[in-house]
This record gives C-alpha cells, sequence and structure tokens, in this order.
C-alpha cells in the first residue's frame, strides 16, 4: 500500500469503517506503522510550519534574530521527527492494552495483525484531533471506530465488541483521574494526565 493509498484508507476509516477494517485484516505491521506515520505528519508538518514562519518575524532583529531563527528551525526539525515518534510509541502501547483486553473479553487475533489495523485507526484520529473542537467529535466518533475494529478484527460480536471498549474507557477515566490527582498534589502540572488522555482518547 502506497503513501496516496495510505491517506485513502485513513479516511475511509471515518467514512466506511466496517468496510475498511475489513480491507485493513490484510495489511502488515508495516503497512500499520507507515499509517502512523502518516498519520503524525500532518499535524507535524503544519506545527513546523508555524515555528517557522513565527521565528521568521524576528530574522530581521540585529544578533538576535539569526539565533532566534536557529532555534526555530531546530525546534521545526525536533517536532518533524520526535512527533512521529511519539505517535509510535502510543499506537504501540495502546494498542497492546487494547488486543489485551479485547483477548480477554473474548476475542481471536494475534497481536501483530491487531496492531497492523488498529495502526489505520490510531492514524486516523491523528490527522483530526489537533483540531480545536473538532477534536471532540473525533473523540466520540473514535468510540465508535473501536467499537467496530474489535468485532472486525478480533471477530467479536456485539455484546463483547461493546463491553471491551466500556472497559477501556472506564480504565482510561479511572487512569485519567489518578494521574491527575497524582500531578496536582507534586506538581501542580497534569501532564501525565494529558498523556493518559491521548493514549485512551
Amino acid at each position: 500500500m502506497g503513501i496516496a493509498d495510505t491517506y485513502k484508507t485513513l479516511v475511509d476509516v471515518y467514512l466506511k469503517p466496517k468496510k475498511t477494517f475489513k480491507t485493513t485484516k490484510k495489511a502488515s505491521f508495516s503497512e500499520g506503522l507507515l499509517a502512523v506515520v502518516l498519520g503524525s505528519l500532518v499535524p507535524a508538518i503544519i506545527l513546523a510550519v508555524s515555528i517557522l514562519v513565527g521565528s521568521s518575524f524576528f530574522i530581521g532583529i540585529p544578533l538576535l534574530g539569526p539565533m532566534l531563527g536557529f532555534a526555530g528551525a531546530a525546534l521545526a526539525l525536533g517536532v518533524l521527527i520526535l512527533l512521529p515518534i511519539g505517535a509510535i510509541i502510543s499506537w504501540l502501547i495502546a494498542g497492546i492494552i487494547y488486543w489485551i483486553i479485547g483477548a480477554i473479553v473474548g476475542g481471536k487475533s494475534n497481536l501483530g495483525d491487531f496492531l497492523a489495523s488498529y495502526g489505520f485507526l490510531a492514524g486516523a484520529l491523528l490527522l483530526l484531533t489537533w483540531i480545536p473542537a473538532i477534536n471532540i467529535i473525533v473523540g466520540l466518533y473514535s468510540i465508535y471506530l473501536l467499537y467496530e475494529l474489535y468485532k472486525q478484527i478480533m471477530k467479536m460480536d456485539s455484546n463483547k465488541a461493546a463491553v471491551a471498549v466500556v472497559i477501556i474507557l472506564v480504565l482510561g477515566i479511572f487512569l485519567t483521574f489518578v494521574a491527575g490527582a497524582i500531578t496536582s498534589t507534586m506538581t501542580g502540572i497534569g501532564a501525565i494526565s494529558a498523556l493518559i488522555k491521548t493514549l485512551f482518547f
């Protein structure tokens, strides 16, 4: 599957999830990985360009301008590298957790196949969840997408798929509250809470 086909599949995840996940059953692990990388590159490129544009306004300032321009370029490059890496790590961690929960509930799929298909769901979410307001709608819709993923990839009936999704939601909410309480008490910063929200929602 090439780049153009992968992006088309990421869009199809939203438009026709049932049919799309049936197709991704045949996807390889590397194709799932590519979907995650391509999905994360969209917000990464937009953020990097925004950083470069912002830093360019300071170029004309004597002495300080070139330094800020160089810092902006370095930061933009860092975003282009680190955001996809972070997306891959999140995909693997969340995918393994989702697979374990699905297996406990009664789903049937090997981990590699599940991760491959989940890569397309994760990539699709990365395309849009960085956009304010839209990310709320996408987040809610992702509950149904995960439900459909379980049905198609782990061969679950509707009841088992629903139970698996409910477990994930409850676990995600619980860990978010726990992490928020810990980080608020210790540092006053909800960084860990934000990470868990990203992983589970």
